[in-house]
């Protein structure tokens, strides 16, 4: 992935040797920064409160809102990490800040916009048929 600004150089940089990209750089943006596609998807995704980058994340406002929630920023998690998959009301603000601490060090030069915190849901498993002959 790449950071919007990346992918208009990028875009850019094969337009001068003559190649076109079929998505243009502000579909990119609109499609890759989750709060900029949010509204279109709003019926069909879990609920989700924004923070910019540089504002404080609000935890009492997020468990007045959420039972369990998820923390990304504007375009992706840090799964693969140690870092908890969701948290839930019980969670305190010194653990909680120790943890966003943690957030931003896994992101690093790639931290997106600022941080999305979704609804955490479980999805539903798909039942797989077998089809006997």
């Amino acid at each position: 992935m790449m950071l919007p600004e990346q992918y208009e150089k990028f875009y850019n940089a094969l337009r001068c040797n003559n190649i076109n990209l079929v998505t243009v750089p502000k579909e990119y943006e609109q499609f890759h920064v989750f709060p900029n596609i949010y509204e279109v998807i709003r019926d069909d995704t879990p609920k989700m409160l924004t923070y910019p980058e540089g504002s404080q994340v609000n935890l009492e406002e997020i468990k007045r809102t959420f039972n369990r929630f998820m923390v990304k920023d504007y375009v992706k998690s840090v799964k693969g990490t140690d870092f908890p998959i969701y948290f839930d009301s019980t969670v305190t603000q010194e653990e909680f800040d120790g943890w966003m601490e943690k957030f931003y060090q896994y992101r690093g030069n790639l931290f997106t916009g600022g941080i999305c915190i979704k609804e955490y849901v479980d999805l539903l498993k798909a039942k797989s048929s077998i089809m006997k002959n």
